[in-house]
């Protein structure tokens, strides 16, 4: 009799830490970015969001994407929903002439503002994932980017 009290015991643990570990795994969560500097600029907002080194900077692998209208204001805000809990980085382009890509001039350099989610910014170019990374919660989640321009 003890021997099975302890076995349903057992089993019930069981059941409880894989079920409780299967909900961990699927949580979802919300994140606010807030971008500013944009100098009541007219334009559209690029977003790209992502989740590790390799497809970093590479629009077509990136994990989720905006593409935000402006208002005109100095200040845009917008959210990504339903992410898994994890590590990210963000990537922003202004795009003020409409053509939809992040015009640069004759030595690579962006001639539209851009942003990204790094603490600090490395000089003279992109910062890798690792730079730009950080590790989304499950509530409040907010970015403030502030755009750079040359």
């Amino acid at each position: 009799m003890m021997f099975s009290s302890c076995h349903r015991l057992l089993f019930c643990l069981f059941t409880f830490v894989f079920c409780y570990i299967g909900l961990r795994a699927q949580q979802k969560s919300v994140l606010r970015v807030d971008v500013c500097n944009l100098k009541n600029n007219k334009g559209v907002l690029y977003a790209a969001l992502y989740r590790n080194q390799q497809s970093f900077l590479n629009e077509k692998e990136c994990y989720a994407s905006k593409i935000v209208e402006s208002n005109h204001a100095d200040t845009l805000s917008f959210f990504f929903e339903e992410l898994p809990i994890g590590k990210y980085a963000l990537a922003i382009f202004f795009d003020k002439n409409g053509n939809g890509r992040m015009d640069t001039n004759f030595l690579g350099i962006p001639k539209e503002p851009f942003g990204f989610s790094a603490r600090k910014m490395p000089l003279f170019k992109a910062p890798r994932f690792d730079e730009a990374s950080f590790v989304l919660k499950p509530d409040n989640n907010k970015l403030v980017i502030k755009l750079i321009s040359f």
